[in-house]
């Protein structure tokens, strides 16, 4: 609980300053974001040679603390224009309270919070049995071992085009792209039993996480009433990673043991890539009615 509490706010607070460095560097917030998914290479790359080499399971969380001790000096290094709480100091409670219950009115906005809700259930299959499945498929070393790179390298790959991508075609028509390729993507790895194919299929990450989150995120902020921001990115936060994560583990879990569970491991997660790409449609069609104020 106290690790939930401390670790709740960073996402949606690490989100805005990202919005606002983009505004004030005039880059992206795409651009920025994309050295999250890069460091999380890099490091989910070394951490396994690192623990092989110390032999000691302890050195994950003092890696973990001296990143953190790091993040605290740069975010304090970081000039007021870009983190800044003159939010709080010019909005009272009661503005602000204001603010947030008309921000959960907006029919755009509680879509899109339903949209960032069923996306994250229908992801839980991929992140909670994904390896199991490709063992289960009689994956080779080699695939199993490079899945998650390949992910990781869609995801920097859609991050750093996200920004053209949303210039050229909208929020609206990107967000749609990126439901329907993960539809596609679940469905796929549903039925086809070739773990090569899944394999090449892995660069669709991009838009089922990178491309789906820049998105969210800057919708976001644009619907979020002024002063709101950061508590709009918080309400999201929680709804994506938290209740959708929450419930998502619990259903999906059950589902997997009625199926026959590690018994039958091919056929459970097919079961759940299918409810995947059912619920990811639903999504697809909850945007596409919900967000018709943001067709450009």
């Amino acid at each position: 609980m106290i690790y939930a509490s401390a670790n709740g706010p960073i996402s949606p607070l690490l989100d805005s300053i990202a919005l606002k460095a983009a505004e004030v560097s005039e880059s992206s917030y795409g651009n920025i974001r994309l050295y999250g998914s890069v460091g999380y290479a890099v490091l989910a790359s070394l951490m396994p040679y690192l623990y092989n080499y110390v032999g000691n399971p302890g050195i994950i969380f003092l890696v973990s603390l001296a990143f953190i001790i790091l993040t605290i000096l740069l975010v304090y290094r970081l000039p007021e224009d870009v983190v800044s709480t003159k939010v709080f100091l010019n909005n009272s409670f009661s503005a602000l309270r204001k603010g947030f219950f008309r921000l959960i009115k907006d029919p755009a906005f509680a879509g899109l919070m339903v949209i960032a809700f069923l996306a994250r259930v229908a992801v839980v299959p991929y992140y909670n049995f994904f390896a199991m499945y490709l063992e289960g498929l009689q994956a080779s070393t080699f695939v199993v071992g490079n899945t998650w790179f390949i992910a990781i390298l869609g995801e920097v790959l859609v991050l750093y085009n996200s920004e053209r991508w949303l210039r050229k075609i909208g929020t609206k028509k990107l967000l749609l792209l990126s439901l329907a390729l993960s539809a596609t993507r679940w469905l796929i790895y549903a039925n086809v039993n070739n773990p090569w194919v899944i394999f090449s299929l892995q660069w669709l990450h991009g838009f089922t996480f990178a491309a789906l989150h820049a998105v969210i995120v800057k919708l976001v902020k644009k619907l979020a009433p002024s002063g709101m921001e950061v508590s709009a990115q918080s309400l999201y936060a929680a709804i994506n990673l938290g209740l959708g994560g929450f419930v998502g583990s619990i259903v999906m879990g059950y589902i997997y043991d009625y199926f026959g569970g590690a018994e039958a491991i091919v056929q459970a997660v097919g079961a759940l890539f299918v409810l995947s790409a059912v619920l990811t449609i639903v999504a697809f069609f909850i945007a596409n009615f919900s967000l018709k104020k943001l067709d450009k």
